[in-house]
């Protein structure tokens, strides 16, 4: 029975092991800080992805901005969380959702031009109160793009694209 426990224990860990670590044919990480400012003030809690211009990679690459403004970034791939960012040319997305959003007055009873027109109305009273130029949150629109070759530790200020 000793030998039998042994066994299912030491099979338990390695099988736990292996599972640990970067998995094949991950990249190499660099460490990666952006920091994201509002007119010079730190904007905290935005939330800020990468998303490489090659489009080769599949990984998910983001973090959240502190009360300074600096958000760590990682990267995702499958269940594997890891610090840092491949080596690679990158597009930046930031966003950050504002305190008091209006709620989407939208329901069954509604039919197409209706509901359309509800969205309308939303999007317009959003536009009003949202934080981050809406070109900052579209990977399609983005002006801001970074160069990954080492360490890095870059700015953006969003206040010059408002």
């Amino acid at each position: 029975m000793k030998n039998t426990l042994f066994y299912f224990v030491l099979i338990l860990a390695a099988v736990s092991i292996s599972g640990c670590g970067k998995p094949a044919g991950m990249p190499n990480l660099q460490s990666c800080t952006i920091t994201v400012l509002d007119g010079g003030a730190p904007l905290a809690d935005a939330r800020v992805m990468m998303k490489d211009e090659s489009n080769a990679m599949m990984l998910a690459i983001n973090g959240i901005t502190d009360s300074s403004g600096t958000a760590k970034m990682k990267t995702t791939y499958t269940d594997y969380v890891g610090n840092g960012v491949p080596a690679g040319k990158y597009k930046v997305i930031i966003d950050k959702e504002p305190a008091n959003v209006p709620p989407l007055k939208v329901d069954d009873s509604m039919d197409t031009k209706q509901a359309e027109e509800a969205m309308k109305k939303w999007n317009e009273e959003y536009d009003k109160i949202r934080i981050v130029p809406i070109k900052l949150t579209s990977l399609t629109e983005t002006p801001l793009t970074l160069e990954v070759n080492g360490a890095v530790e870059q700015k953006f200020d969003i206040a010059e694209y408002k």
